[in-house]
């Protein structure tokens, strides 16, 4: 084994594509890491290999082939951290069991924060380990561990980002939990299939991404559920429905579809349009026995009962048998959601090995708009040195300019481009180039080409190209968006590990916990905010942190050596409010037998932080905007004036811009309190924290009660990612303290509170329909807005009105009971 190892291609390229798709729907770690030790025989052909992943608490996992598992070995493989990402080859004396003839090689696997691995293969002869062997080993790391964060719940990028619903792959991945838990259950479980149109004048048309975009959201108010729901394609929509039968199904598709097409477009481009809508029901297992053969089923009724021409698929267009095949497994991959780049140089190694080409390469333009390779390779897989020297602008920047594909059959004779240095300097012949395109516009190209045969490519390879371009466009757009998301989450995890002084962010910052893009950003406008001297104000709904806020602007800013005065607004009676916070001085009311400072001054060269402050009357909000604006304040029944320094920081669960909009602010004080405006975002929008917020409390709770930390099982995990958490973290926090005080040590299903206990997937279906009319202005009107916490913006996007319309029924309301007292 002294040449270079490349990967088998042209007769085992099907089989190893098939082993990552089946990688990216692994059920659990050790499914996985057994698909990935098939994957490393099949691509490298070691004589065997071990892959151990140990988790930050519990049992390693580990799969061993070829060998009888040796206790030494596996301890050893264990003992591996760090790794670099390239690997590295072990020395004989280190394993003395293994020694002799045999070469061993490592390579890191980080399935995800918490866990360190490693995957070790041995050869029967003096390996000379290449460079693409030691590449697919890395890459096949990188699907791991991509794997195990979908396990983890991390799935935010399987989200689409028009709809914000889950994307087909994401549909189908919770297809499969639900799948499990109602065949344990003897349950039946439905999909119903969704295909939106538009009709304009008449005409029918496919929707554009607003109107997918607003039969989204007439789905969402359906349903309720937005992690059941989906989106199958251009125009389609998808949902799950657990626990349903066929009977409700329909009655469910039938609603849903009534409601899409009462929706009237409201656009320049289409201005007197509207939404159309058909459906189809499949429902397992009285119809399919599978997941899979349960979306074939609701396809094959959808296409049955369709008044459209179909769009050709595959096997109806002009390809031989590779073709077909090579576009299957393309489709196969990208639907995956791995990393696109990371693709590239296998697929465009396929591509040449099915075209028969001598070289491929994929360009895209750079963020200056110049064209840059990123993907280069012959045949056989190797790697083509040098790319940038050996491919020809001058065709590359024609089918970026025209938006056509080319096809050349001597390029050393064609008009166009015989007199180009590059083509006569690089020797050029048969050339294929065919572009990708993001949001319509042309934004790079895949380049094929034969030096020594013209007339290489067919017809039918130009129409291959074009399509696998196509599908490479499609995905290249949510590759490059969640590339960018991850690196400005980066940025910002190193601004604020700088800013506490860590080299590493643990997660939690001014004690607030979580990593997720809406969080990052609120740490962010607070750390800038600190140094400041502007008065705060905090938004946010109980229970999301508000105080952790103003203590950070405190004890982390230029006041922490004065004192820090906290006071909630909504628990001092009004009648004792003003003496409270401006102080009083001897025998102005009885029992005042002394003098006595307020909490503005005492105050003074801190923080005063007040918390509700849309409580305060408007009486009340006169004074603290005199004492704001002249800085300083007189006791009550007192004549002296005291000049007072304090910082201001204040937090309302309601919105301060709506109690304006009732008169029930004053607006001169809300504009002086907006210095700095820091909103913390509810729980359920950023729900990827909450694996983080459990891994926090259930090791305080730990700490505090002297045991180890609790086990807590990937089904608990998803029922908390499930409720939506109108108590935020607080509420999270008691549930796992709850879980904790009746559980054992592992957490289960029962030691929730019955709420979630009791709170299936399918409940608001069930629910009476939302009320309308006096019944909606009523007590559904007051209870909608009682659990948004006062916050009469959330309350309308909850009953899926908007905010004018609930001020309307508000006002209604109000007269109608004014009637009544009357």
């Amino acid at each position: 084994m002294n040449q270079d190892m490349s990967l088998p291609l042209a007769q085992g390229g099907a089989e190893l594509l098939e082993g990552f798709r089946k990688l990216g729907a692994a059920r659990d770690l050790a499914s996985a890491l057994d698909i990935a030790a098939d994957l490393v025989l099949a691509g490298v052909a070691p004589s065997w290999v071990v892959i151990s992943v140990s988790p930050g608490k519990g049992e390693a996992t580990e799969v061993v082939r070829g060998i009888t598992p040796d206790p030494a070995l596996t301890r050893y493989i264990r003992s591996l951290v760090d790794l670099p990402q390239e690997g590295i080859e072990i020395p004989p004396s280190a394993l003395p069991d293994l020694a002799g003839s045999i070469s061993t090689f490592a390579f890191p696997l980080v399935p995800h924060s918490r866990a360190r691995g490693a995957l070790v293969v041995g050869f029967a002869d003096d390996a000379e380990f290449g460079r693409v062997g030691r590449d697919f080993l890395a890459f096949l790391g990188r699907q791991v561990d991509l794997t195990t964060r979908l396990m983890a719940g991390a799935d935010s990028f399987l989200r689409d980002s028009p709809t914000g619903l889950r994307t087909h792959v994401g549909f189908l991945l919770r297809l499969l939990d639900e799948w499990s838990a109602c065949e344990a259950k003897g349950s039946p479980i439905s999909v119903v299939m969704i295909e939106v149109g538009t009709s304009i004048a008449g005409i029918g048309g496919a929707p554009g991404e607003g109107a997918m975009r607003r039969a989204a959201e007439l789905l969402r108010e359906e349903t309720g559920e937005v992690d059941l729901l989906g989106r199958r394609g251009p125009s389609t929509l998808e949902i799950l429905l657990p626990q349903v039968g066929a009977e409700w199904a329909h009655r469910i598709a039938r609603r849903i579809a009534k409601k899409i097409g009462k929706e009237s477009l409201r656009s320049p481009s289409a201005a007197d349009g509207s939404l159309t809508c058909r459906t189809e029901v499949a429902t397992g297992p009285e119809e399919a026995s599978s997941p899979e053969s349960l979306l074939e089923r609701v396809e094959e009724k959808m296409r049955d009962t369709g008044d459209q021409a179909e769009p050709a698929t595959p096997e109806e267009l002009p390809w031989d048998d590779q073709g077909k095949a090579l576009l299957g497994m393309i489709s196969g991959v990208l639907e995956a959601g791995w990393d696109l780049e990371a693709l590239l140089d296998i697929l465009v190694a396929m591509l040449v090995e099915i075209m028969d080409a001598e070289r491929g390469f994929v360009l895209m333009r750079d963020t200056d708009g110049s064209l840059m390779v990123r993907s280069a390779r012959g045949r056989g897989n190797v790697e083509v040195e040098s790319p940038e020297r050996e491919v020809s602008r001058k065709i590359a920047n024609r089918v970026l300019k025209t938006g056509h594909p080319i096809r050349i059959h001597d390029a050393g004779t064609d008009p166009l481009f015989a007199d180009s240095e590059s083509v006569a300097g690089l020797g050029l012949r048969a050339v294929l180039c065919a572009p990708i395109r993001l949001e319509g516009a042309p934004f790079g190209c895949i380049y094929l080409e034969h030096r020594l045969d013209p007339g290489r490519f067919s017809e039918s390879d130009e129409v291959l190209l074009v399509e696998f371009a196509r599908r490479v466009s499609r995905h290249l757009s949510n590759s490059l968006d969640f590339r960018k998301r991850s690196q400005d989450i980066e940025r910002a995890a190193q601004r604020l590990a700088g800013y506490v002084g860590s080299e590493e962010v643990s997660g939690e910052a001014f004690g607030i916990i979580g990593r997720s893009p809406a969080l990052l950003r609120t740490i962010e406008l607070l750390r800038k905010a600190i140094p400041s001297q502007l008065p705060v104000h905090v938004s946010g709904e109980s229970g999301t942190g508000k105080e952790l806020i103003a203590r950070a602007i405190h004890f982390e800013g230029p006041r922490k050596s004065g004192p820090f005065i906290s006071e909630n607004c909504a628990a001092i009676p009004e009648s004792i409010f003003e003496r409270e916070l401006f102080g009083h001085v001897r025998g102005v009311f009885t029992g005042a037998t002394s003098e006595k400072p307020g909490l503005i001054e005492a105050a003074g060269g801190g923080t005063l932080f007040l918390d509700e402050i849309g409580e305060l009357s408007l009486g009340m909000q006169a004074k603290l905007l005199r004492a704001l604006e002249e800085k300083g304040i007189r006791r009550l029944g007192g004549q002296e004036w005291i000049q007072i320094d304090f910082r201001l920081v204040t937090a309302s669960n309601r919105s301060l811009e709506d109690l304006v909009q009732e008169g029930k602010f004053r607006q001169d004080l809300y504009y002086r309190l907006e210095g700095v405006t820091i909103s913390l975002p509810p729980l359920r929008d950023r729900k990827e924290d909450i694996p983080l917020l459990v891994e926090t409390f259930l090791q305080r709770e730990a700490e505090g009660e002297g045991s180890p930390v609790r086990e807590f099982p990937r089904d608990v995990l998803l029922a908390l990612l499930r409720h939506d958490w109108p108590g935020n973290v607080r509420e999270l926090e008691n549930t796992i303290r709850r879980a904790c005080a009746v559980g054992g040590k592992e957490i289960t299903i029962e030691d929730l509170p019955r709420r979630l206990r009791e709170e299936t997937t399918f409940r608001r279906y069930l629910a009476p329909k939302r009320p309308t009319g006096p019944e909606a202005d009523g007590d559904g009107l007051t209870r909608a807005i009682e659990q948004a916490g006062g916050n009469k913006t959330e309350a309308a996007r909850r009953l899926g009105i908007s905010k004018s319309t609930l001020y309307a029924r508000l006002k209604r309301l109000r007269e109608r009971q004014r009637r009544r007292s009357g």
